[in-house]
């Protein structure tokens, strides 16, 4: 039970991190594209 806990929690941050970095990636795309 606590390992599928842990499990849930690990796709849980990996999908918040995944987020960040999708936002991240498109922010430094705008900025670049400014720069052009």
């Amino acid at each position: 039970m606590s390992s599928l806990l842990i499990s849930s929690t690990q796709i849980k941050l990996c999908l918040i991190d995944k987020y960040i970095l999708g936002a991240n990636t498109k922010s430094w795309i705008k900025e670049k594209r400014n720069y052009m």
